[in-house]
């Protein structure tokens, strides 16, 4: 494996972690910290979008760029 793909593995996988503590702790953080309780929709919008970003680690590596 190149460094490239071991980087973009790594950070998809402590980014995956991130998700994963976010949604046990019903905090998640973009600009500030926002609470499943009290701010529902943008709780899982922010959950969304980190959960885009850790999943395109994963498929990076295999992106035709040429």
């Amino acid at each position: 494996m190149t460094n490239e793909m071991l980087f973009s593995y790594g950070l998809g996988t402590l980014l995956s972690l991130w998700v994963l503590w976010d949604l046990f702790t019903g905090r998640v953080y973009l600009w500030q910290a926002h609470e499943r309780k009290q701010e529902p929709g943008t709780y899982w919008f922010a959950m969304a979008l980190w959960s885009a970003l850790a999943i395109s680690c994963f498929t990076y590596p295999y992106w035709s760029l040429s």
